[in-house]
């Protein structure tokens, strides 16, 4: 990973299936964050596995699922490093496909991610349910808290998508909390929360 960061090779160029070059060529990394470590470790893990898409007649999308599942695999070997999870749960972002089935998203061929199963997450509610980790990036890029609460009271402002909604009633809870039990500290690191806070 370190020599992957020194070369430093990220470029805007393309591969030969399409895909912008990213790291190293790769056709991996080229996305919002990408240049960071989201994008530096696919780019390390993967890239043998991407060099072998290049002699074969398997599209990557093929031949990642077959890594990340090895029975999928003609060899079915099992030594693997890693495991989809569902994003829905895991790194929510809100996009459609966590928003149920109604969304018109989940079960189509341009959503085939573990969380894309309108069986495993079938409503909003249900993700509201699970979800154990939530990221204000996405679909809730323009809806992050401290910066709306600029404006006054996060639940007076009508515009925000439901989902990106909850997260915020969350981070609510969560500030909210840290203002219970930081009376004294709060000021120095949050001046600001309380406005965030009010009714």
């Amino acid at each position: 990973v370190k020599e992957v960061l020194r070369r430093g090779k990220f470029t805007t160029g393309q591969t030969k299936d399409g895909y912008i070059a990213g790291w190293d060529g790769l056709g991996i990394g080229y996305y919002f964050g990408g240049i960071s470590i989201q994008g530096v470790l696919p780019a390390y893990y993967f890239q043998n596995l991407t060099a072998s898409v290049m002699t074969t007649n398997r599209t990557r999308y093929q031949a990642v699922q077959e890594y990340l599942h090895p029975a999928l695999s003609s060899s079915n070997t099992n030594n693997n490093y890693f495991q989809e999870v569902d994003q829905c749960v895991y790194n929510v972002l809100a996009h459609p496909n966590c928003q149920g089935r109604d969304a018109g998203v989940q079960g189509t061929p341009n959503c085939r991610n573990v969380d894309c199963s309108p069986h495993v997450n079938p409503t909003m509610d249900s993700v509201k349910d699970n979800w154990k980790v939530l990221h204000f990036t996405g679909s809730c890029l323009h809806f992050r808290p401290w910066i709306l609460c600029q404006g006054g009271a996060l639940r007076k402002n009508a515009a925000i998508p439901e989902l990106c909604r909850a997260f915020i009633y969350h981070w609510m809870d969560i500030a909210e909390y840290f203002l219970n039990t930081n009376e004294n500290n709060y000021k120095s690191v949050a001046p600001n929360l309380p406005t965030c806070l009010e009714k």
